[in-house]
């Protein structure tokens, strides 16, 4: 699994960041295009010569369906999300702790793409559910709670014709909390909460294959700082602070973007399928060990976009 998202993120660095090669080619003459708001050029064919036609943010009558044209810079978007948790927790000479189940929350966020010009965007996150599991033929219960805030600083690269491919690389800084606290039947009820900041790398590109779509493939990685792990709330002990052992965590989204221009256009809506890989490393610590976590999310976003 961790291979082949090795070898997507490479395969899409290669494809992705060709604009980056040809930067001279694809930013030069930038005041060709002042007078109006990213005017991109399409080609139509009239008595067997080639013309240009312009082709505005709104497209005239004149041109046809192939004119296509970027979404506007500042784009905020909410959304619903629920994904399916996937965790185990094992000792190192022990049988697995399995959990599994629905979380539901809310996602912000805001991105400035314009082309050539530095990006900038951020997202929030807060997510619950009630994942159930067991131990052996031990049944366990807990509330998760899922918080996540990130900032984002990059560049955006992207072509003027075509389906308009845009690739934007990015470093990022956020940070994570997630809680579990246990509920009967788990036999010992406690509150185990970690948290996190991390540095995020990462890239978002896009193309548009019709004036009304537009797909992408999203990549993260998080390198993990200052990890913390709590335990409290434990009827039989003090509460505890544990370390964790620091493992790189990755995500990917396809998101899909549906454009209401014929509506209004300034709003749009996209379906972003997602999995995200977490993994936190066994740490011997006192009083306790902290037992090596691992957590696959399968989920879904549904943003509602403004755009402007």
């Amino acid at each position: 699994m961790i291979s082949f998202f090795y070898n997507t993120f490479f395969l899409f660095i290669v494809l992705l960041s060709a604009p980056y090669f040809v930067h001279s080619t694809i930013c030069q003459n930038e005041s060709d295009f002042h007078h109006s708001p990213e005017i991109y050029l399409n080609n139509s064919e009239v008595s067997g010569v080639i013309q240009e036609v312009p082709c505005n943010i709104v497209c005239p009558a004149s041109c046809n369906s192939a004119c296509v044209n970027p979404l506007p810079q500042h784009q905020f978007y909410i959304a619903p999300t629920f994904y399916y948790n996937d965790r185990i927790r094992k000792a190192k000479y022990d049988s697995p702790s399995k959990q599994h189940g629905w979380i539901y929350g809310v996602k912000i966020g805001y991105d400035r793409i314009k082309r050539c010009r530095l990006y900038w965007g951020f997202e929030a996150l807060y997510a619950t559910g009630i994942p159930r599991g067991h131990k052996d033929d031990i049944k366990n219960k807990s509330r998760f709670i899922d918080q996540n805030i990130e900032l984002r600083l990059g560049y955006t690269f992207q072509m003027k014709s075509g389906w308009i491919p845009t690739f934007i690389p990015y470093i990022g800084y956020g940070y994570l909390r997630e809680s579990n606290k246990f509920k009967r039947p788990t036999p010992v009820i406690y509150k185990l909460r970690m948290s996190f900041d991390y540095i995020a790398l990462g890239f978002l590109s896009q193309v548009y294959p019709s004036p009304a779509w537009v797909l992408g493939v999203n990549f993260k990685a998080r390198i993990l700082l200052n990890n913390k792990a709590r335990i409290s709330e434990d009827p039989y002990g003090e509460d505890a602070k544990l370390h964790f052992e620091d493992k790189v965590q990755y995500r990917v989204e396809l998101p899909i973007t549906y454009r209401l221009t014929p509506y209004c256009d300034k709003f749009a809506i996209a379906f972003v399928p997602y999995y995200e890989y977490r993994h936190y490393g066994y740490q011997a610590d006192f009083p306790y060990d902290f037992l090596d976590t691992k957590q696959n999310f399968y989920g879904c976003d549904l943003r509602l976009m403004y755009l402007f």
